[in-house]
């Protein structure tokens, strides 16, 4: 064998010392990260509010009815009810039973507490992501503990965010689940009107938490938690908040077809109030992009009996003209029915003009002679659409359109004819 080469045997041994450093100054981390997470005696704190909550479950249970089943390490979850509670009462407490502490209460000791936990966590976050991933189920176990426990802290404060997401993303379905439970189910902060701990939340790192969702149960958990934004009594309180607004459009790009059907349902009940709302349009025209040809054709025929109040609309033309460019028989036929008699008001309007233009080029021969029948031939209707700032545009159209004719079929009035018609009447 041949010698090594001078030096080499030096370096070799540099780096063996540099890495059993290493390996030493990782062992003390994770010793005082292990201490760090006795401190806390997060079991002790978890059995004492899993005590606290089955005793509040029992007086409702008692009072409402409710059927309480077990959760991740003490947590409590509940069964599907008409009153969602896994994010937060819906009905009001039974006498006797404790109403939750106002969300944020007065900064005690526990969240001077928290707060040094999180900082500790997050100054060390390559530490925490070898310990949970890399370290023996002794040291890691605790850590995770730690962190389910505090998740939702995590979440609401701008420190921990980057380390909780990170977590998330790489962490098991088992760890995942249990940390989503512990966010939705974070009653100290669910606020009264039922609506759960999300919404305390900054909506980027809901987005974020949602995104990372991988197993069906983490994604049943957030649509649990979800549900009650989208009670009838609140869709118009949803379509005014942007932040909610995007966590449910990324369950809507994230989630199963299965999991998803629910807000599909939903959508589909109120979609012509969705329609006319900026917000509500942009999750409609998405629910869409993922909707079955059934209950797409449900919505489509509903606002294509809405149509000609949606068309003047400056959201709603856009779904009109959506529904429209699908060039279903059915839908159009209905449009064309309510349209008829009323080109000459729309076409003067802005938004409405538009879909008169979309309707001139997508509807059958028959009903373009209608519309250009409507539009045209009244010499009074015609000289005041020429010269309107939005009816120029579909005179123009409409044409277009007669020219069109005389080259694919018979045509009732010549299109030179036309011409002339035209500019004795604007003469």
């Amino acid at each position: 064998m041949a010698a090594p080469a001078k030096g080499k045997g030096e370096e070799e041994e540099v780096v063996g010392q540099e890495e059993e450093e290493e390996d030493e100054e990782r062992c003390l981390e994770v010793d005082e990260l292990a201490r760090e997470m006795e401190r806390f005696d997060i079991r002790e704190r978890w059995e004492e509010e899993a005590e606290a909550l089955r005793q509040e479950d029992a007086a409702a249970t008692e009072a409402v009815g409710r059927r309480v089943v077990p959760a991740f390490s003490g947590l409590v979850m509940f069964a599907a009810s008409s009153s969602n509670a896994l994010c937060g009462r819906t009905t009001p407490y039974p006498s006797g039973a404790s109403m939750p502490p106002k969300w944020p209460p007065q900064r005690d000791h526990r969240e001077v507490e928290v707060e040094r936990l999180i900082l500790f966590l997050a100054n060390r976050e390559h530490m925490v992501l070898y310990t949970l991933f890399h370290a023996p189920h002794s040291d890691a176990q605790p850590l995770a503990e730690v962190i389910i426990f505090y998740a939702a802290d995590i979440m609401d404060g701008s420190i921990g965010q980057h380390l909780l997401s990170s977590i998330l993303n790489d962490c098991s379905d088992m760890i995942h689940e249990a940390i989503i439970t512990r966010i939705t189910q974070n009653r100290d902060r669910m606020i009264s009107n039922g609506v759960c701990s999300l919404s305390c939340c900054r909506s980027v790192d809901v987005v974020k938490m949602i995104r990372s969702c991988k197993s069906r149960k983490s994604c049943q958990i957030v649509r649990d938690a979800i549900m009650p934004w989208m009670a009838p009594s609140r869709i118009q309180s949803l379509l005014n908040d942007s932040d909610r607004l995007k966590v449910v459009q990324a369950r809507v790009d994230r989630f199963p077809l299965d999991i998803a059907k629910f807000l599909f349902d939903v959508v589909g009940e109120n979609c012509t109030g969705m329609a006319f709302h900026p917000s509500g349009l942009l999750l409609l025209q998405n629910c869409l992009e993922r909707m079955t040809w059934k209950e797409k054709d449900n919505i489509f025929t509903q606002l294509s009996f809405r149509s000609v109040r949606l068309a003047q609309h400056h959201n709603g033309n856009y779904i009109v003209q959506n529904v429209l460019e699908e060039r279903n028989e059915s839908h159009l036929a209905i449009i064309a029915s309510c349209f008829r008699g009323h080109y000459v008001d729309l076409a003067r309007q802005k938004y409405s003009s538009r879909v008169v233009e979309k309707c001139l080029a997508v509807f059958d021969y028959a009903e373009q002679c209608i519309i250009v029948s409507e539009l045209i031939f009244d010499p009074d209707n015609f000289r005041d659409l020429v010269t309107d700032d939005f009816a120029n545009y579909v005179i123009s159209k409409a044409l277009e359109t007669c020219m069109g004719f005389r080259r694919s079929g018979p045509m009732y009035l010549d299109s030179c004819s036309l011409k002339a018609f035209s500019l004795s009447i604007i003469v």
